[in-house]
């Protein structure tokens, strides 16, 4: 399964979380404010008050229909997308559109052009906030978490709608529940009406896991709102993780750019070595079964 990217998580991206999921736009940190003041002063008096007036009076229509562009412009223009929830602009540095040409990196070239095997060290041995190869390790652990974190809340919930939507159907049959619909297909006392709908049961039946050996209960239990919402919450701080390691990203960044392209060719660059991550990601919980890896 593909982690998804946050840009956003929250996702996730802290997501499913959260996180989802308030958003800082990156290019009002370097937009410029213009100031305009108009002061005309005639000097010459031949035409008197007819052409003042007549002047006056275009001039009107001018400032109406630029204002009308003005407003229609504002109206149609679409913001520009943000490297990440709260995520800002590296020290407030201006924002420039387009791609980072490598002269634009700046210190970013060390994880640009990080050896992937020296990222997955990093990850090993949690050394993933110092140095842009730790950074861009950050950034992969970040990532990685809150996707695992958002599936794992998305699949609780739509196991919780499955036991509901089964709920749903045997009480439309007759049943308060669903051992009470289990034992009745035994004993052999279903009505006409109760077959009829017994084929849509059986099928949500096999959906959350089917019965037990005795066949009377089922093999599962719904998982609880307590659990769904605390699957929410590790969601939603997860994916304040992925806003903490972009952010990191960009304050040590020590170039003017577009944070957004930055951030997007960083991840392209860990993308085709996903289940590389993963792995070492899952070693991270279980550091007494791997030995650690020097970084190099």
């Amino acid at each position: 399964m593909r982690k998804m990217q946050l840009t956003t998580v929250l996702a996730a991206s802290l997501l499913m979380f959260s996180p989802a999921v308030p958003v800082f736009d990156l290019d009002a940190a370097g937009a410029a404010h213009a100031k305009g003041n108009g002061n005309g002063n005639g000097n010459g008096g031949g035409n008197g008050k007819s052409e003042s007036k007549k002047s006056e009076s275009k001039s009107a229509e001018k400032s109406k229909g630029n204002s009308d562009k003005s407003a229609k412009s504002a109206a149609t223009k679409k913001p520009k997308p943000a490297a990440a929830e709260g995520a800002k602009a590296a020290k407030g540095k201006p924002v420039k559109n387009g791609e980072l040409a490598p002269n634009e990196l700046g210190k970013m070239n060390g994880a640009m052009n990080a050896n992937i095997n020296a990222v997955l060290a990093h990850i090993r041995n949690g050394q993933t906030t110092k140095g842009p190869v730790g950074l861009l390790a950050g950034l992969a652990v970040a990532d990685t978490s809150a996707a695992a974190a958002a599936d794992r809340a998305a699949e609780l919930e739509a196991r919780a709608d499955s036991f509901d939507a089964l709920q749903t159907k045997v009480e439309e049959a007759g049943f308060a529940s669903v051992d009470e619909y289990l034992q009745a297909k035994a004993d052999g006392t279903l009505t006409e009406e109760q077959l009829a709908l017994s084929g849509d049961i059986d099928s949500l039946i096999g959906d959350v896991g089917g019965t037990d050996e005795t066949g009377l209960q089922l093999a599962e239990s719904r998982p609880s709102d307590d659990d769904i919402q605390a699957a929410r919450d590790a969601a939603a701080a997860a994916a304040e993780t992925v806003i903490a390691a972009e952010q990191a990203i960009l304050d040590a960044w020590n170039k003017d750019g577009d944070a957004v392209a930055l951030l997007t060719a960083l991840r392209n660059k860990l993308a085709p070595h996903q289940a590389a991550i993963d792995a070492a990601v899952a070693q991270t919980s279980a550091p007494d079964e791997t030995a650690a890896v020097e970084p190099e």
